[in-house]
């Protein structure tokens, strides 16, 4: 029987874009990433199709996208989305894809990359990147073989490793988390702690654009090569009002320094509308000329605060790092966030 639908994916087997104002193809592929997750990470709940429809219809500025579905039969059974920059990094292309864990070894996956693959020469790119997830036991990255050889075997290489942690606010301890705030603001006493939602008041948003932009050349990427984005304010007001059309709400801290105005240290958490339970750490960055003053710590134990108040659904946050980004790895562990996955980003020439 599995030879057979084996044999009926690959004569069935066929590659159609996907229009995201199609109501109904965007319901069946909220179904499959769903199965996807249940599946690979199943502590993920996954988007309803009515959020999933904002996030693909509102993308982030600066991209272009490309959205392909697999069917067999009339099953939808595959998804990749190519992502092509059109400011930074305009000869590169990100490559995300999906297949439903019933049709996987059968040609799909494989399919899927060289369609994409040829997308991305015929847009002039030439380079592509993708990466695969798989869980961490005992410090050892585990569960990854299918992921690692299917992307090696596409001719990509291994570029950079990153940590996924969850905070499991359940488990938090509260002692804790005050020890660090009072050890932080003893040492960030010319600073002052601000919050906000969604949008930036007038006073930060120069500093938070600025800051973001650092994102690119102070986060260690390993071997990625990849082109630092460009921040101004214009940009970043077109990042956040997307953002609020993606059905998310984004709960920001910044440290500010009192004589000098400076926005020295940010942070965001993004909550998505539904489910409400887990929310996404997004940047943490501080100044270079502002460091040594635990003001990592602190906006990010000042947006924790403001998020468990404000967020009473909310069970757990999970944010991304890379391995070689030791010092805020340490701040996460140090309140308690606990290593689940490692996603692995692979990169190769087109």
């Amino acid at each position: 029987m599995a030879a057979a639908s084996r044999r009926r994916d690959a004569t069935t087997m066929r590659i159609e874009a996907l229009h995201v104002d199609d109501d109904a193809a965007v319901r069946e592929l909220a179904e499959l990433r769903r199965a996807v997750l249940a599946h690979d990470e199943p502590e993920h709940p996954g988007a309803d199709a009515e959020v999933l429809a904002a996030l693909l219809r509102a993308p982030r500025p600066g991209n272009d996208f490309q959205h392909w579905i697999v069917r067999s039969g009339d099953s939808l059974v595959g998804y990749a989305e190519l992502m092509l920059p059109q400011v930074e990094n305009r000869t590169s292309a990100q490559l995300e894809g999906h297949v439903h864990p019933d049709h996987r070894r059968r040609g799909i996956g494989t399919a899927l990359y060289r369609h994409c693959a040829a997308q991305a020469v015929a847009e002039k790119r030439t380079r592509i990147s993708a990466h695969t997830t798989g869980h961490v036991t005992g410090g050892k990255f585990t569960r990854t073989e299918p992921g690692v050889s299917f992307l090696s075997a596409m001719g990509l290489t291994r570029v950079l490793d990153e940590v996924r942690s969850g905070l499991d606010l359940a488990t938090v301890d509260d002692a804790v988390l005050d020890r660090l705030n009072t050890e932080a603001w003893a040492k960030a006493a010319e600073y002052e702690l601000l919050t906000w939602i969604d949008r930036a008041p007038e006073s930060l948003a120069e500093g938070v654009a600025y800051l973001e932009g650092r994102m690119g050349t102070d986060v260690p990427t390993g071997d990625l090569d990849i082109e630092p984005q460009r921040f101004d304010l214009a940009r970043w007001r077109a990042i956040e009002d997307v953002s609020v059309r993606r059905l998310r709400t984004t709960y920001y801290a910044a440290a500010r320094h009192v004589d000098t105005d400076e926005v020295a240290a940010w942070t965001g958490v993004v909550v998505p509308r539904r489910p409400r339970s887990l929310g996404h750490q997004t940047t943490t960055i501080v100044d270079p000329a502002h460091r040594g003053r635990r003001l990592g710590t602190l906006v990010k134990l000042g947006n924790l605060a403001r998020l468990r108040a404000d967020e009473p659904e909310l069970r757990s946050v999970e944010t991304y790092n890379s391995v070689h980004n030791t010092h805020m790895i340490a701040i996460n562990e140090a309140m308690g966030f606990v290593v689940h996955d490692l996603a692995a980003h692979f990169q190769g020439d087109l």
